[in-house]
């Protein structure tokens, strides 16, 4: 057990199994439960995450057996910090606060201040920085124990430095680094040197950033979560002083160490220096994907502090347009005000400020410069769907967009705009599934200075914001009641009251609404306001999905193929028509995205060879299926949401073939 505690974790490996050998021949639980217990510790210090769980379990399952109520509070504590480290924050907060219950009756009030100490670093990466000081606040440690009190300084340190405290951070850090070495804690001790990185990073001194991050992977044995992140970490570096070879390298060696271990808030991080790489190489479609990838992730598992650093992230990538850049921003701001960070605040008012002086004015109103995408059908229905809207489409007249995910939604209601009278004016977007219920408000209708902290000064929303021209509802479905009301509101009046303010601000705006939920079903249980879904029906357009437009296949591969460079004229037709003869014989459950994501996937396994491509194509059965399926659950360990994104395809689609195949 000395060999894991000071790190030589492959050693300790060897001989806790031999000693767990031994113990089966024993009946004694508590010994057991003691080994498993360590075992488990040593796994999770090497980054095998799943068995370590196992380990942990079992270690509980024993000290129960045993009647052992003093040792429960032991492999909680560690499951506790294995969900920490996979991102599950909400599940870490359960197991923490059970932790919590046993360590109050059995165990010490040193056992108490470490779970409230860990709930504290929780409560850090979920963005509520002014709750975790609070706890770190009411619990001083006892000055003899040193552990405790180098913790406590590294968590007020990091505290510090995501506000951009400098000094503070730094010596509140330093101070625990120091303490680290004193009692022989390695691995507590990189965890400082990787927070000292990261401090030297956000100043700019990026030179000794890598530094500090070289030390951390040049210990003896670094944990696999240190070198994860420590390179992730290194990457951001790279990328901030424009050295993109090197980064994309060291991001390729992060991703293995991440996956490897599912750290995901890193994996999230990660993604949004993909993004940031991307950009840089012009490679707008992948850039956007994996900033999409970077925000949708670090939503579900409510890092918000990571998730404002993304959409700041976006918000600065010319892989976006004028619109979409403002909405990120503005976005990464409204996060910050929320966890009163108010020198990031400025560092996003100075980008929004930045944007609008380098982008013309015809550009931020997303003019005509900005001409309508291209519908690509030759599909009888999707043709009438598209004389309806040029009928309507110079009217002010609200649209409401059904169909199943991935019809193509976003597409017609930006066709929509950008083929109008209003296209020189704005065309602002709001997806109310992805901003937390709390900032919908604000984000809609803007807010009068003081209305509440943060609020510094008055802000226009982003309908006001659209003056003249289209406000695009994404997803309406999931809007909150309270929201409901006043969407239908301004609907009716054509108006917006800001937040704090008592007056109605009128606006010549177009509203264009899309769900792919059933309102109608949604209304008759009570979770859609009957007059907000009647008042939506003023102009209904329902997008068919693929399988029964089975004519678009053969124009929308041959528009997709394009993407990837593919030279039609140059190529055997016949391999061409086989291809999407297999193509026209699938029913296509993620529609149009999962098309285009097949073709995409199919190109690069194929190197760009059609007849190689026909050829993986056709060998596509269910077989091959069932192992891309548990192929990627293993890989999110089993994340179904994460699964149907990447494959891009619904949520139910999976949970279906997962029965399907009895996984």
């Amino acid at each position: 057990m000395v060999d894991g505690t000071l790190g030589y974790y492959g050693k300790s490996l060897v001989k806790i199994k031999t000693a767990l050998r031994l113990a089966k021949g024993i009946k004694n639980d508590s010994l057991y439960a003691d080994l498993k217990l360590f075992y488990g510790r040593v796994l999770a210090r090497l980054g095998k995450y799943v068995d370590a769980v196992a380990e942990l379990t079992e270690s509980y399952a024993f000290y129960r057996r045993a009647n052992d109520r003093k040792s429960l509070w032991y492999p909680l504590n560690n499951l506790a910090q294995l969900h920490y480290m996979a991102g599950q924050y909400r599940r870490c907060c359960d197991v923490l606060n059970q932790s919590l219950r046993f360590a109050s009756k059995y165990n010490s009030q040193a056992s108490v201040d470490m779970d409230k100490r860990n709930l504290a670093r929780v409560l850090i990466y979920m963005g509520d920085l002014s709750k975790s000081k609070s706890l770190l606040d009411a619990n001083d440690p006892d000055i003899s124990d040193r552990s405790a009190c180098a913790h406590m300084s590294h968590l007020r340190g990091m505290i510090c430095l995501l506000r951009l405290e400098y000094q503070e951070a730094h010596d509140n850090i330093n101070s625990a680094l120091h303490l680290f070495k004193e009692i022989g804690a390695p691995r507590d001790g990189a965890v400082c040197l990787e927070y000292l990185g990261l401090l030297e990073y956000t100043r700019g001194n990026y030179s000794k950033a890598r530094e500090y991050y070289q030390k951390v992977l040049d210990m003896p044995e670094p944990t696999a979560s240190a070198v994860a992140q420590t390179l992730r970490m290194l990457t951001d570096v790279y990328i901030a002083e424009e050295k993109f070879d090197l980064a994309e390298e060291t991001a390729a060696k992060a991703e293995a160490a991440i996956t490897r271990i599912n750290e995901r808030i890193e994996l999230g991080a990660l993604y949004r220096a993909y993004g940031q790489i991307q950009t840089h190489k012009r490679e707008a479609e992948s850039a956007r994907d994996n900033f999409k990838k970077s925000i949708d992730l670090l939503r579900e598992i409510g890092a918000r502090y990571e998730l404002a650093l993304s959409y700041f992230a976006a918000g600065k990538s010319e892989s976006y347009s004028f619109d979409e850049r403002l909405h990120y921003l503005q976005m990464s701001r409204m996060l910050f005000i929320e966890m009163d960070v108010p020198k990031r605040v400025e560092q996003v008012e100075s980008a929004i400020t930045e944007l609008r002086m380098r982008v013309s004015p015809a550009q931020q109103a997303g003019g005509r410069g900005a001409s309508a995408p291209t519908v690509i059908t030759g599909n009888r229905q999707m043709k009438e769907i598209l004389a309806a809207v040029e009928r309507i489409k110079d009217t002010s007249h609200t649209v409401l967009i059904t169909g199943e995910t991935g019809t193509g939604k976003d597409l017609l209601a930006e066709y929509i705009h950008r083929s109008s009278t209003r296209a020189d004016k704005p065309f602002r977007i709001v997806n109310t599934a992805a901003i937390p219920s709390e900032l919908l408000e604000s984000e809609l209708f803007g807010f009068r200075k003081g209305t509440y902290t943060g609020a510094t000064h008055d802000k226009a929303g982003l309908i006001e914001s659209a003056e003249g021209g289209t406000f695009y509802f994404d997803e309406i479905g999931d809007a909150p009641p309270d929201v409901q009301t006043k969407i239908l509101r301004v609907l009716d009046t054509k108006s917006v009251r800001r937040l704090g303010t008592t007056s109605d601000i009128k606006v010549d705006v177009r509203f264009i609404a899309a769900t792919n939920l059933d309102l109608k079903q949604m209304m008759k249980s009570g979770h859609f306001r009957s007059d907000l879904y009647y008042r939506l029906q003023e102009m209904p357009i329902h997008l068919p999905p693929l399988r029964d437009r089975l004519d678009d296949i053969k124009p929308l591969v041959e528009f997709f193929l394009q993407g990837t460079g593919f030279d039609g004229a140059t190529t055997d037709n016949g391999a061409l028509d086989s291809l999407i003869e297999q193509f026209s014989h699938r029913d296509w459950p993620g529609n149009i995205r999962e098309l285009k994501f097949g073709i995409n996937r199919l190109w690069l396994l194929g190197n760009g060879d059609l007849a190689r491509i026909v050829e993986l194509a056709a060998h596509n059965d269910s077989q091959t299926e069932h192992d891309t399926l548990l192929r990627l659950l293993d890989k999110t360990n089993w994340n179904r949401r994460e699964v149907a994104r990447r494959l891009g395809v619904s949520e139910t689609t999976i949970r279906n073939r997962m029965k399907k195949y009895n996984l």
